[in-house]
């Protein structure tokens, strides 16, 4: 299984209203698939809640839409988390 890396704004495109969602909902699904194995820094689950808050803040997603997303963030307990350090 081929390792592929994966950031905050990737698993964003995977819940929240995003342009190239396609390109990211097709990373995770060939995850899915087994295909890949995805990679991702140990802190994806801060940043991600960064940029729902922000988002939020700035009116660009509602109320729901960031309780959503947040409660959307379990996708990453399948995910690989990586610190960097090999």
């Amino acid at each position: 299984m081929r390792p592929s890396f994966s950031n905050c704004s990737v698993a964003a495109k995977w819940v929240l209203p995003e342009a190239d969602r396609e390109a990211a909902f097709s990373l995770f699904e060939r995850y899915a698939a087994g295909e890949i194995s995805l990679i991702v820094p140990d802190l994806l689950l801060a940043g991600f809640a960064r940029l729902i808050a922000k988002r939020s803040r700035r009116k660009q997603i509602s109320p729901e839409q960031a309780r959503e997303a947040r409660s959307r963030t379990r996708i990453t307990h399948h995910v690989s988390l990586c610190s960097g350090k090999r």
